[in-house]
């Protein structure tokens, strides 16, 4: 599919992928994960077919519908491609472009995206999703951010809770709530 210009492209529906279908699994028992996910987690230990890693959340659920732009984050905390890869050895030393590939077969844009200033690590014990740049380089962090934190701080922004827009705080909180 040839590249064409993304500007001013009209939009239906953005299929906005987080990219926790490849980040949980790579890290699922990796280096300083002392946090356990949950085998009740809907990812496996480890892919072990490339239909199964677009399965989880693409092949099967978006195509054929008016989804026509998949936007992946595979940049929260460190890239993508520093992923460990051991969970990952099926999809190959690339595998967003698997994700690449079937936007493209079914007629799809896809938009690689980041976080910037991402704080998702912050609430998991030790240095899981951790970057071997963030443990290398401590004495750069600007603060001690942890769970407790976390909880104080961004959950009431998170769940419309901070009386800055009450007219969001009810419905927001009670959908958080109920889900």
């Amino acid at each position: 599919m040839q590249s064409r210009p993304a500007g001013g492209l009209r939009r239906r529906i953005i299929y906005n992928n987080d990219g926790d279908d490849l980040a949980i699994v790579a890290y699922r028992d990796s280096e300083g994960s002392v946090t356990k996910i949950s085998s009740e987690h809907p990812y496996p230990h480890r892919y072990q077919s490339v239909d199964e890693f677009l399965g989880k959340r693409m092949k099967g659920k978006i195509d054929g519908t008016q989804v026509d732009s998949i936007f992946y984050c595979g940049f929260a905390g460190e890239p993508n491609w520093e992923f460990p890869s051991k969970n990952l050895s099926a999809l190959g030393p690339d595998p967003l472009k698997h994700v690449v590939d079937y936007a493209h077969e079914n007629g799809m844009e896809f938009v690689y995206s980041l976080r910037m200033n991402d704080i998702h690590h912050a609430v998991h014990t030790g240095s899981y999703r951790w970057s071997p740049f963030r443990r290398k380089n401590l004495h750069l962090l600007q603060g001690n951010v942890d769970g407790k934190w976390f909880d104080r701080k961004v959950w009431p922004w998170a769940r419309g809770l901070t009386g800055l827009y009450p007219e969001y705080e009810h419905p927001l909180a009670e959908v958080l709530e109920n889900e």
